[in-house]
């Protein structure tokens, strides 16, 4: 288990470094475009008027929602098949204790029945030990 969680750490570091570096990626062949313009309140603006302290609160907002995305996103599916495998697991518990209990006279005539052979196959090795009677004629 241990093995596991620090194998899905790594995993969620990897992919978070590799998100950021797409982004910045990204950013970085956005900036080179001038004819792209972003419009504000009706203002024009293109992306090379941006300063790079725009460009840091962006890539630093994208990496905050890729970071969101990487944590929240399988705690939000891991929890509750948690909650689903622990509820099923509990009620296959209940279903076999309800299950012994209504089969407990059979289960009983079984543990009885193995008892007897197993003192009857006792019985035999020691007297087949001990050099039993034998039938001379």
């Amino acid at each position: 288990m241990k093995r596991t969680i620090h194998f899905l750490g790594w995993a969620m570091f990897v992919s978070l470094v590799l998100g950021a570096v797409l982004v910045i990626a990204l950013a970085s062949l956005a900036g080179s475009i001038d004819p792209t313009m972003i419009w504000i309140d009706g203002d024009p603006m293109s992306l090379a008027e941006l300063d790079p302290g725009h460009w840091l609160v962006a890539v630093g907002g994208v990496a905050l929602a890729l970071l969101i995305v990487v944590l929240v996103v399988p705690l939000a599916v891991l929890i509750p098949l948690a909650i689903t495998a622990v509820a099923l697991i509990g009620a296959l518990l209940l279903v076999a204790g309800v299950l012994a209990m209504v089969f407990s006279p059979l289960i009983f005539a079984a543990l009885l029945v193995w008892w007897m052979v197993r003192l009857i196959r006792r019985d035999s090795a020691r007297t087949r030990a001990a050099g039993g009677a034998t039938i001379t004629g």
